[in-house]
């Protein structure tokens, strides 16, 4: 048969795991509110980021349209040098 009776112990075994319980409950909420809060800074890290690779793309585009505009003006004086040496060596 069983025995029915509270001891002591049976007291002590139940308030301790009712106080670990509670123990581990809120230090695993803390946990969960610590890890919240990073993710949010992170969060913010990785917006900061997003906007400065968009900053770099923008400037790139920027770059390869000035190197465009660049090579243009080039091959214009290119030719306009080319249109002069043979207006210089002309025979007269």
């Amino acid at each position: 048969m069983f025995d029915w009776t509270i001891s002591v112990g049976n007291t002590l075994t139940i308030i301790s795991f009712i106080g670990f319980s509670i123990a581990f409950v809120v230090t695993f909420r803390n946990k969960v509110n610590s890890l919240s809060e990073k993710m949010v800074s992170v969060d913010k890290k990785l917006e900061e980021l997003v906007k400065i690779l968009v900053q770099q793309g923008r400037h790139e585009e920027r770059m390869n349209a000035m190197d465009q505009r660049v090579a243009a003006q080039g091959q214009r004086l290119d030719e306009t040098i080319s249109r002069l040496n043979h207006f210089v060596d002309a025979p007269r």
